[in-house]
Formats: C-alpha cells, structure tokens, sequence
C-alpha cells in the first residue's frame, strides 16, 4: 500500500508584496505547517519522504512540518509540483511516483507532495475519479490522505482531507 498524502503549502506573503515565486510564508503560515505536523504525529502518520515544489513557500512549508517528526524524512524539490505546471504533466509525473514506489516493493510508503491550488484539487480529483474538473477545494495548510492498493487508480481511496483549522 502506498499512501500520498497532499499539503497544500500554509499562509504566505500577499501578491501585492512580490512575485508569486518568491512568496514566502508568513508567521501564521508557520504556525499552520506545525500544526498539521503535530496532527500527523498524533495520529501516527509518519512520513516517508516529502516531495516539494521549488517555490519558496512550499519550500518553507515542508521545512516547517517536518521540524515536528523525531525521524526526519527527506525532502526533494520536484519541478512537477510547481504551481504554473500543467495538469497533465502534474498527473503523469504522480503516476510515475506511484508506479515506482509499487514496483520497489516498499511496504506502506507515505509520501507527501507539497504544492498549490488548484493543482492539488485537480490531481485528487484526476486521482479518485479521472476527471479533471475538480469536486474538492483543498484550502492552505489543508491535509489529503490518497490509499493506494494498487496502480490501479479504481482502487484509489480518499481517508481524510482535514483543514488546519480542525486538527
């Protein structure tokens, strides 16, 4: 089983401030990316790698939330989850993910991607139901939990998407 759980990246900077790719986090945005660690540690879901858009305040998000785990797991910066991608690339790369990880044989992987709307909903959306009209809004700092038993995408099964504001 695989399971790819998707952050939307916390609270940043106001557009008007700088370009969209040099956004960073703002104190609030910090505190967010805790919380939903802390979330995650409580309810014993520790990750296996953290996948990140390049943009800084992705960047800074996966920073922020791995800080909570004892066992810290890497982070790789990934082009594919940036916010100006297209959605097909954003798809086929997340299978490609997903292909590799059941074909190294790696017993209940959680892997997290760390990226922006409306990617995030479109990818769940292409995920569970393969349209790419999205039926969720995953709001910032929000958490998605995908199972997978299989590369089949039929088998595909939503756990829980939970706003920071609830955890």
């Amino acid at each position: 089983m695989t399971q790819l759980l998707f952050l939307r990246h916390a609270s940043a900077e106001d557009f008007n401030l700088k370009s969209d790719f040099e956004r960073r986090l703002t104190n609030k945005g910090f505190n967010e990316s805790k919380k939903i660690a802390k979330f995650c540690v409580k309810n014993k879901i520790f990750p296996s790698k953290i996948l990140t858009s390049p943009v800084i305040r992705a960047v800074e998000t996966s920073k922020a939330f791995r800080k909570e785990f004892e066992q810290k797991p890497d982070i790789e910066k990934v082009e594919w989850l940036k916010s100006n991608i297209n959605i097909k690339e954003l798809y086929n790369n997340t299978i490609r993910l997903l292909e590799d990880t059941f074909q190294s044989n790696s017993n209940n992987q959680k892997i997290v991607l760390v990226s922006h709307e409306p990617n995030i909903s479109i990818l769940i959306t292409m995920l569970m139901s393969g349209r790419n009209e999205p039926f969720i809004n995953i709001k910032k700092a929000s958490l998605t939990a995908l199972n997978f038993n299989s590369l089949n995408i039929s088998d595909c099964q939503l756990l829980f998407s939970i706003p920071v504001g609830l955890t």
